[in-house]
This record gives C-alpha cells, sequence and structure tokens, in this order.
C-alpha cells in the first residue's frame, strides 16, 4: 500500500485536528501579545500623563484626561470642560484599560496559573458563581486592577465583564466629574 493512500496521519500528511489546533495556538498567541502590548502601552501613556500633567491641565484637558484617568485628575477636569465629555473621555479610557487586564490575566496569567495546584485552586475559587458576583460587583463600583485580574482568572464570559465594567465606569465617572 502507498503511504500517500494510507487512511492513518503520517509524518508527511497534517490532519484536521492538527490543522485546527496549529490555528488556534496561532490565535491565542496573537491575543497574548496583543494584551501584553495593551498593558505595556496603558502604562507608559499613563505615565506621559503623570508627567504632562501640570504644564497641559490648563491648555489641553482632556489629553491630560485621556492619558490619566483617575479620580483625581476627574476632579481636576470636571470644572474645566463639560461634564459630558469628560464623563465620556474618562469611562472609554478606564474600561479600555480594565478591558487590558482582564485580556492579560485570561490570556496570559491562567494558562500558566492553571498549571500549578495553587493557580489551579485560585481559579476555581473566582470562578463560583458567589465569587464572581461579588468581584463584578466590586468592578462596578470600584475599578482596580487586581479585581479585573481576579476576574480574569475567572469564568466570567468578556461581554458580561465589559457591560458590568463600562456601566460602572460610567456612573464612577460621572460621580468624580459632577463632584
Amino acid at each position: 500500500m502507498d503511504r500517500q493512500r494510507t487512511s492513518y496521519p503520517t509524518d508527511n500528511q497534517p490532519t484536521g485536528l492538527n490543522t485546527v489546533n496549529a490555528g488556534r495556538r496561532d490565535h491565542v498567541s496573537l491575543v497574548r501579545t496583543l494584551s501584553a502590548a495593551s498593558v505595556v502601552a496603558v502604562v507608559i501613556l499613563a505615565q506621559v500623563g503623570l508627567v504632562l500633567a501640570p504644564s497641559q491641565l490648563g491648555q489641553h484637558p482632556l489629553l491630560v484626561l485621556a492619558l490619566r484617568p483617575t479620580p483625581a485628575f476627574l476632579v481636576l477636569v470636571g470644572d474645566l470642560v463639560a461634564s459630558t465629555t469628560a464623563i465620556l473621555m474618562a469611562s472609554i479610557s478606564r474600561t479600555l484599560v480594565d478591558m487590558a487586564y482582564f485580556a492579560v490575566a485570561r490570556y496570559g496569567a491562567l494558562p500558566i496559573a492553571q498549571r500549578f495546584g495553587v493557580g489551579r485552586d485560585l481559579a476555581r475559587g473566582v470562578s463560583r458563581r458567589t465569587a464572581t458576583r461579588g468581584l463584578l460587583t466590586v468592578s462596578f463600583f470600584w475599578s482596580s486592577t487586581p479585581v479585573v485580574a481576579a476576574i480574569g482568572l475567572g469564568r466570567t464570559p468578556i461581554l458580561k465583564f465589559l457591560a458590568v465594567t463600562g456601566i460602572g465606569n460610567i456612573a464612577t465617572s460621572s460621580v468624580f466629574v459632577l463632584s
């Protein structure tokens, strides 16, 4: 029987399963790279915003707010620009930051953490329904990196996370801008 006509996979003939797995690996690798690059970009832009803040706050407050959408700058910028614009800019910026940290936790840290017993236990713990609800509630009222990373380590779907954190960022940004 000819080697080309065998029904079982050989070294020279890729199977459909192998090409699917290779495509999935390429996709996951691309997502990991993009999420890591986005976090690096967020950190760099935040530091640039911090450096530019004293000199640019009076002239370009929206630029400072886009680079550094922290509560302190929301309060400072609240009187300098239209409230709606500041709320929109801050909520979008903060949601993008949260999405970057979520992606790093989900696609970068989770596969590594699941290789070890403690990491598996942690991922299982934050995947519980009560833990997920608690983390999403905290994220709604106060979005912080550890909470977002914990949500990323769990099984929360990204669309559910984005809905909660997006609406939460709009609400908290409104409070800081209008205060």
